[in-house]
């Protein structure tokens, strides 16, 4: 309330399948088709202004489904044991919200009031969807194995777009604007011929 908060996400997961072909030496396209989940961390709020007092705890699980076309280029010219490369795309994604919360009512504009002292414990707001545009970019280490498997490890940032909240007993909804994930993925490819 008066404010907007940022909120930290625990560790999650992510798993995705790719399928792509090589388009010249070095360059290839890949079509990416993943799932994530994350849950927000369960650190109180304070209010601002004539609510400084009071605090919030806003528990979420955010779940998304993401499709993304990446161009991915291999630095194989430098001859070393492990291959950099870059990889960079953009798709669309399903982002799936739960969501509840519960408040302390402590700040002085409650005194006298029904509300005075009082706390709201596990309000749950209706389930939120959205599809938005994502992008994605990464930067990883691969290692080949055998003529047809290779081994990736690489870190990236994913743009996974808004998300709000269904609207609660009370009318309100939460908004989470600009959903990032930092990840640290590992990765397996084989190569058909």
């Amino acid at each position: 309330y008066g404010g907007s908060p940022t909120f930290e996400m625990d560790d999650g997961y992510l798993y995705t399948i790719s399928i792509g072909r090589e388009l010249i030496d070095g360059l290839r396209l890949e079509f990416h088709l993943g799932q994530s989940s994350s849950d927000s961390d369960s650190s109180g709020v304070m209010g601002m202004d004539t609510r400084v007092d009071d605090v919030f705890n806003f528990q979420a699980e955010i779940e998304s489904t993401i499709f993304l076309a990446n161009l991915v280029y291999d630095f194989d010219y430098l001859n070393w044991p492990y291959t950099p490369y870059l990889r960079g795309g953009i798709g669309a994604t399903r982002n799936t919200i739960d969501a509840q919360l519960s408040a302390e009512f402590n700040s002085d504009i409650w005194l006298g009031t029904p509300f005075e002292g009082q706390s709201v414990e596990n309000q749950p707001f209706a389930e939120g969807k959205s599809t938005e545009f994502a992008w994605n970019v990464a930067a990883g280490v691969k290692k080949s194995i055998s003529d047809r498997a290779t081994l990736r490890l690489e870190y990236g940032l994913l743009s996974l777009g808004n998300l709000a909240t269904g609207i609660d007993a009370n009318e309100d909804a939460v908004r989470f604007d600009e959903l990032q994930s930092q990840q640290l993925v590992l990765s397996f490819d084989w190569k058909f011929r």
